[in-house]
């Protein structure tokens, strides 16, 4: 780390990416001018260059290593989350970084001066000027009197009047160069001037700590200032972008980083072969569904950790759950949530992948602004684990269930518990799914229902709800999808009522008010859906394989899992076969593995106890997303 008179820095910090990457270690080069950053001190290809300009710096509450960097360009703003090694290490990037935000005001305060000094010195033309304009008009005046007068004393006066006239027209030059000098200064000093705004704006809502010694205020003592429709029209030209990533991504004409995301398929499954059913259902009355295997034709093109990710599609409540102060509120939201994911079921029939043995599902989602992973931890009983992470909260959940086949329907029941950790307050709710059920299996139109209660408790504070699913009997019986939910404080006492649908939208009321409001809405599914599996658009993302990610992805992922890739481009006969091929060869691993009397031990999940409900549950390690494309080949996919 190097130091020169305060005027450059060069040395390794720590800067945040993305969800996926956290922070990466990264050289930064710092001048009075510029800011870069290289992956490594010996790399030559800059990473990201910022022209310094307006900056603001601030140092992290939360961490006694990291600090923000704030810095205003033209058009954008780039936010640059960083940590140093240490907390003495920051103070001294804080200081340096501060140490040229205080020249960088020097600077513009001189430059005003100057400015002031040509506004003087522009009046002082302006005045010479009027002076000869009343002396050349008197001139003039003299000059018709005396018309009659000797010649020679006449062309003494043209010279004087030429002479004059060359003059004049140099000053009016040389105002005109003063004029476009000061029409420049104003220009880029009214854009500094609002970048400087914006940058206090943004920062006094937020922060606490005292601004740096020279305030805004004083800055605009010094300045030349436009007028407010002036600097309102300024203020509209400029947009924010925040330079969170480090991977190639697609960019937007406005900046916006944005991931491209279909909407659609490679494969309709209105194509999907028939196949009879008749035979294979007959035969699984009474038993356990998991253990059933039933062709491709009954399957959509993902595995059940993908299904499992499609919980987190209204992620939003968690977040506004995080923002809300009110308790109940709180509670409201998350309740909501608890319902939310039933939304993607509706009229989807089709069956996930079982998931292998090991297997293992991520997802970053970007607009989202949470990161995902999952792992196949058992597979007689079959059990899934997840667990999401975002700035605002923490969620967890398995797939753990009773199953069952009556002859006319097939149910399942979840046994696993899910979980919400919201950062901002650290309450921790927890609850389990009601039971689904898939009715008219052999005969008649096979239709869904969800059906029991939900009970949620906020650990922390003793508030709960009860959110009822009716059962109606009947896809077109008024009571089909229907919900209503009562949420209670501590003490018991009723606060709000829920009425809604599972599969549409939820109201609540408050009791003591009778104010209602609406909390969630699910999101209008498109027709063509129904040619890919009823699936609504966050479902069609989650087996898309992005060529960002691939090498990045475990090699257990879902997305690289052969027999559902097959299935997804409609390669029904291939798709089978493979799938058959996986099945055997894990038979095969397990009947190895307990003739050598090796348990599976999952690599990313362990079995712990959880203290608030007592009962068991999968919590992640922590170990996936630092070795994130870096993990060695895995057999399961192989046939």
């Amino acid at each position: 780390m190097e130091d020169n008179k305060q005027s450059s820095r060069i040395g390794f910090l720590e800067k945040w990416t993305n969800y996926a990457g956290g922070y990466k270690k990264r050289w930064f080069v710092v001048n009075k001018s510029n800011i870069a950053y290289y992956k490594t001190a010996s790399d030559t290809a800059c990473k990201q260059m910022y022209p310094m300009g307006c900056s603001y710096v601030r140092e992290e509450k939360s961490s006694d290593r990291g600090f923000t960097l704030v810095i205003r360009g033209e058009t954008k703003t780039h936010i640059l989350d960083l940590r140093a090694e240490s907390k003495a290490e920051r103070g001294e990037w804080v200081r340096f970084f501060r140490g040229l935000q205080e020249k960088e005001v020097s600077t513009l305060a001189a430059a005003a001066q100057r400015l002031e000094d040509v506004i003087s010195a522009l009046d002082s033309r302006h005045k010479k000027r009027g002076a000869i304009k009343k002396y050349l008009h008197k001139i003039n005046i003299f000059e018709g009197k005396k018309k009659d007068e000797d010649v020679s004393e006449h062309m003494d006066i043209g010279d004087v009047l030429e002479a004059i006239h060359k003059t004049v027209l140099r000053e009016a030059s040389s105002d005109a160069d003063l004029r476009e000098m000061v029409a420049e200064l104003q220009g880029r000093e009214r854009v500094l001037l609002t970048k400087y705004k914006e940058l206090w704006d943004e920062y006094a809502a937020v922060e606490s700590e005292p601004a740096p010694a020279l305030s805004y205020t004083k800055l605009c003592q010094c300045l030349y200032t436009e007028s407010v429709a002036d600097l309102r029209e300024e203020l509209s030209e400029v947009g924010i972008e925040e330079t969170f990533y480090d991977i190639e991504e697609k960019k937007t004409d406005s900046g916006i980083i944005v991931r491209e995301k279909r909407t659609a398929l490679p494969a309709k499954s209105t194509e999907v072969p028939k196949a009879s059913l008749f035979n294979i259902i007959k035969n699984a009355i009474g038993k356990d569904i998991t253990r059933i295997t039933l062709p491709i034709n009954y399957s959509e093109p993902l595995s059940m950790l993908q299904r499992l990710c499609e919980d987190m599609e209204y992620s939003d409540l968690l977040d506004r759950a995080n923002r809300e102060s009110d308790s109940m509120r709180r509670l409201l939201l998350v309740g909501c949530f608890s319902v939310s994911p039933y939304a993607s079921t509706a009229s989807r029939l089709a069956r996930p992948f079982n998931p292998l043995l090991g297997e293992t599902f991520e997802y970053v989602d970007d607009e989202r602004k949470f990161r995902y992973i999952s792992e196949q931890t058992s597979h007689h009983p079959p059990i899934g684990a997840c667990h999401c992470e975002s700035d605002g909260y923490t969620y967890w959940c398995e797939t753990s269930i009773d199953s069952g086949f009556n002859g006319k329907a097939v149910w399942v029941a979840p046994k696993g518990y899910c979980h919400v950790v919201l950062k901002d307050t650290g309450e921790h709710y927890a609850w389990k799914k009601v039971k689904t059920g898939v009715n008219n299996v052999i005969f008649g139109k096979m239709w869904i229902e969800h059906y029991g209660s939900i009970e949620i408790k906020n650990h922390t504070t003793g508030e709960h709800c009860v959110l009822t699913f009716l059962r109606s009997g009947s896809s077109k019986a008024p009571e089909y999808s229907r919900v209503e939910g009562v949420f209670s404080g501590a003490g018991g006492e009723a606060e709000y009522t829920v009425r809604g649908t599972w599969c549409g939208d939820l109201a609540a009321t408050s009791v003591a008010t009778g104010e209602s409001f609406e909390v969630w809405r699910a999101s209008e599914r498109p027709a063509r859906n129904k040619e890919y599996y009823n699936m609504p658009d966050f479902a069609m993302q989650l087996n898309q394989l992005l060529e960002e990610d691939a090498a990045l992805v475990a090699p257990t992922d879902s997305r690289l899992r052969p027999d559902q890739r097959a299935m997804e481009e409609g390669k029904w006969a291939l798709s089978g076969k493979l799938k058959e091929g996986l099945e055997h060869s894990q038979r095969r691993r397990q009947r190895a593995a307990e003739k050598e009397g090796r348990p599976h031990i999952p690599r990313w999940f362990t079995l712990e106890q959880d203290e608030d409900t007592g009962n068991p549950f999968w919590k992640y390690n922590g170990e996936y997303w630092p070795l994130r494309g870096q993990l060695p080949p895995s057999p399961i996919f192989k046939v």
